[in-house]
């Protein structure tokens, strides 16, 4: 994130400047962390996640991009293609698919009618007293 910040805005002020302007709010980082890190490859784990993106996106597509991570990972794994289920998920999330939209419902409970219950002990047989004594 730094990075990117200063890769912004080197050429108007300078690395070695921001540097310094950074390290004195908190956020220090000297030049040389900053070079490393500008010219340090790839991670496999990122090289592994923009090869898988493009599988993700072709299979939710195909799939008339109604499917979730599971049925995605599920597909993916029939076409031997060797992926964790949680690295669909985390992708899916970070391309923005979703499975299909589900409906609400039908009626929301405020607005159900009231349900029709049976009657009551006191309201069954209003013509006979109870014959219980409350000693």
């Amino acid at each position: 994130m730094i990075i990117d910040y200063i890769n912004r805005n080197k050429s108007e002020y300078g690395v070695e400047p921001m540097c310094r302007a950074l390290s004195e709010h908190g956020c220090s980082i000297a030049p040389s962390t900053y070079c490393e890190a500008r010219n340090r490859s790839a991670s496999r784990r990122a090289v592994r996640d923009e090869e898988l993106k493009i599988e993700v996106s072709r299979v939710h597509a195909q799939n008339y991009s109604v499917y979730g991570a599971r049925k995605v990972w599920l597909e993916m794994r029939r076409e031997s293609i060797d992926v964790a289920r949680c690295t669909v998920e985390r992708l899916m999330g970070v391309l923005g698919l979703e499975d299909r939209p589900h409906s609400p419902r039908s009626t929301p409970p405020e607005l159900q009618p009231e349900k029709q219950r049976g009657p009551t002990p006191e309201t069954r047989h209003p013509t006979t007293t109870s014959t219980r004594s409350n000693h």
